[in-house]
């Protein structure tokens, strides 16, 4: 028991997880307050600018997927790029989106190593397939 003079260091980590837990919650939270408030015309299908289906959670179902993306800087690091690895999760995030009922993704940590344009541009290009199916 701490005295009132006495102060109450967290054991290490214990920051970073109350705020990875609060933001998670925030996260789910946006998401289910998207899905309670979106319009009917938002469940209907449409077509994104590939051709494929749109990104379009059914808020209907009680089931439902938060996805997250780790942390990306290295694969984008200077002269090193390796975007593959992140158009390969979204391609397989949006082939899965209705069977999966994917109604949030979030990217933790940087995008970027050094935040370079020649870094941004193809991070830019893999997050566009995302754009063109409609997630939001």
């Amino acid at each position: 028991m701490c005295s009132p003079h006495q102060t109450h260091e967290p054991q290490p980590g214990t920051r970073r997880r109350t705020f990875l837990r609060t933001t998670g919650l925030a996260g789910a939270g946006v998401a289910m307050a998207g899905l309670e408030v979106a319009p009917p015309a938002a469940a209907a299908p449409a077509s994104g600018a590939t051709g494929a289906p749109a990104w379009h959670p059914d808020p209907e179902s009680p089931r439902f997927t938060l996805a997250v993306m780790p942390d990306t800087q290295y694969l984008f690091d200077g002269e090193s790029l390796h975007p593959a690895p992140v158009e390969a999760s979204f391609r397989y995030l949006l082939s899965h989106a209705r069977e999966e009922n994917i109604v949030f993704l979030s990217h933790l940590g940087d995008l970027t190593e050094h935040g370079k344009v020649t870094e941004f541009g193809p991070i830019g290009r893999a997050f566009r397939l995302l754009d063109e199916r409609g997630a939001v």
